[in-house]
């Protein structure tokens, strides 16, 4: 149409996960951080080449079975670069690889660096996601945070869950979390 603005291209990490089926193959690769009883923190991608989230749980149920996380933008080669400085601890092994042992301090720590200031470097929350186990297993909902009130109150609610030392159920309110979710949007 004549004098009318061209449609801008729609940003590519906008709706990556708004088309994935909840299910055991939502990831096709995650790169684990942080470990107890599963994923606490790390990256994940959609599918190769795709876009990279950090990750991290924000709440847990009282069994410490059903998770809460929160994703994040991060740049893709965040992903790449997170293995190159990890691997002097062997694999990586896919799906799912985290370093165990590294031959020397120093190796651990330039590791450790690099997964802080990917994770210093994720934007805001865009994803909110509900497993039934943790994120390398089954998917149960992907929440969108699509406006402002939401992700305010997200980010508000993970400034409570990181004030303790120890990951304990008590210091994550999952059921907090759960009634976030369902009123998200609305």
């Amino acid at each position: 149409m004549p004098g009318s603005k061209p449609a801008s291209a729609p940003d590519p990490r906008s709706d990556a996960l708004a088309h994935a089926a909840p299910g055991a193959s939502t990831f096709s690769r995650g790169f684990v951080f942080d470990w107890y009883d599963g994923p606490v923190a790390g990256l994940v991608e959609r599918e190769p080449g795709g876009p990279v989230f950090a990750f991290r749980m924000a709440a847990w149920d009282e069994r410490q079975k059903q998770r809460i996380y929160v994703l994040q933008p991060v740049p893709a080669e965040a992903f790449d670069e997170a293995v190159r400085a990890s691997r002097p601890a062997g694999g990586p092994v896919w799906p799912w690889w985290g370093p165990a042992i590294f031959p020397t301090d120093e190796d651990r720590e330039r590791s450790f660096q690099t997964a802080d200031r990917i994770l210093r470097q994720a934007g805001p929350v865009e994803y909110v996601v509900e497993t039934e186990d943790d994120l390398s297993g089954s998917v149960r909902l992907i929440h969108p945070v699509r406006n402002g009130a939401d992700r305010e109150r997200i980010e508000s609610m993970l400034a409570g869950a990181e004030s303790g030392e120890e990951l304990e159920a008590s210091d994550y309110p999952f059921d907090e979390w759960v009634a976030a979710l369902r009123s998200m949007g609305s």
